[in-house]
């Protein structure tokens, strides 16, 4: 672009030299180089022109190409997000399936393990009479109901904590499922 600009210079240059030489002792001769000099230099800057025209367009289609791409990848990345977001949450859920799967199975294994030692012998009945169990079994039903709507307040206000807190949950949860 800036070559055939500067050829336009130079042309109107070459012009109005040639107009300034034209006085009353340019002779026929000098007028028709003169004159084959300019048209010269205006098939030049002519070729030059279509060259920049030509370059231009295949710039022009080149960017259309590039920015079709750049639209198509930019679809692919919206696609993967959110497919990474659907394995992201899918990772999630199968965390928490085997957290609650690792708890029951911990407090079974407990549980086991108590009535094995009861039938060793090794747990001795403290006297206590069933409306005393009631009681801390109550207590302990109450305390546990409110640590769960403590943890569940906390999933609402931080729904991004909202997989640990379920997992603090299943902790709480899993000792009183059996």
């Amino acid at each position: 672009m800036e070559m055939s600009i500067s050829k336009r210079e130079s042309i109107s240059t070459k012009g109005k030299a040639t107009v300034q030489r034209k006085g009353p002792d340019m002779t026929e001769s000098q007028q028709k180089k003169a004159k084959n000099d300019l048209k010269r230099s205006i098939r030049a800057t002519k070729k030059e022109a279509e060259a920049t025209d030509s370059r231009t367009e295949q710039m022009d289609k080149h960017r259309v190409e590039v920015a079709e791409q750049l639209a198509s990848a930019a679809d692919e990345c919206k696609e993967l997000k959110a497919q990474e977001a659907k394995l992201v949450g899918e990772i999630e859920g199968a965390a928490i399936e085997k957290a609650r799967a690792l708890f029951a199975t911990a407090h079974h294994q407990r549980a086991a393990k108590r009535f094995e030692d009861l039938g060793a012998g090794k747990y001795k009945p403290q006297g206590r009479d069933a409306e005393q169990l009631q009681q801390e079994l109550q207590k302990a039903v109450e305390k546990q109901e409110k640590i769960m709507a403590a943890v569940r307040a906390m999933a609402e206000e931080f729904p991004d904590r909202a997989p640990l807190l379920d997992r603090v949950l299943l902790q709480v949860v899993a000792p009183s499922a059996s």
